[in-house]
């Protein structure tokens, strides 16, 4: 870290208590195995009907259930092993499932993270690659797969060891409760304590 700057960490926004999940959801995930999230944010990846094809492709080649999440690119995956969501909190969906594939934007890395959850990494742009670099980096994703060379194959792969090595989840698990245990908004106010005042 350079002189003079503070990483501070996560901090979390207050869930809505009045939200509650929808029940198509609650539904789907108590009739099966943990299943896979799939969701790429405001960033799409390639076309929506093409990617959609890869999920599908992944999904039934690994034998596994999906929860994706319908994004800006507005996936639409239907099936008896896949349900397509619209917004739901990353907080209280996380927890629930088996892995995480997605775009590698900070917010969705730090939900994972904090949910304890190993992660596919599929970065696009921006500030993505460098995400996803750092989540191999730390031991809790094998690889990342590159959004533009982004083939079926190679998602099956890199999901395939997401879920089966258990070196993967234990890193995760011991992330998950350091950064549960940091406070970054109380680190955050403490360097603005430090500012000169008017």
């Amino acid at each position: 870290m350079p002189d003079g700057h503070t990483c501070a960490g996560y901090w979390w926004p207050a869930r809505d208590r009045a939200w509650r999940p929808d029940e198509r959801l609650t539904d789907f995930l108590a009739s099966g195995p943990a299943p896979v999230y799939f969701g790429f944010g405001s960033v799409s990846p390639g076309n929506a009907e093409r990617l959609s094809g890869t999920i599908e492709d992944v999904v039934r080649g690994l034998g596994v259930r999906a929860v994706v999440q319908a994004g800006w690119q507005g996936l639409d995956i239907s099936g008896d092993d896949i349900l397509t969501i619209g917004e739901c909190p990353h907080d209280w969906l996380f927890p629930r499932m088996a892995a995480l594939v997605h775009h590698a934007g900070p917010g969705t890395v730090g939900a994972g993270l904090r949910a304890g959850i190993p992660a596919v990494p599929v970065p696009l742009a921006l500030d993505q690659p460098f995400w996803a670099r750092r989540l191999t980096a730390l031991g809790v994703s094998p690889a990342y797969a590159d959004a533009r060379r982004l083939t079926a194959r190679k998602l099956a792969e890199a999901l395939y060891a997401t879920l089966h090595v258990k070196q993967y989840r234990d890193r995760c698990t011991d992330l998950s409760a350091l950064i549960r245990s940091h406070d970054g908004a109380a680190a955050v106010l403490k360097e603005l304590e430090t500012l000169p005042r008017p």
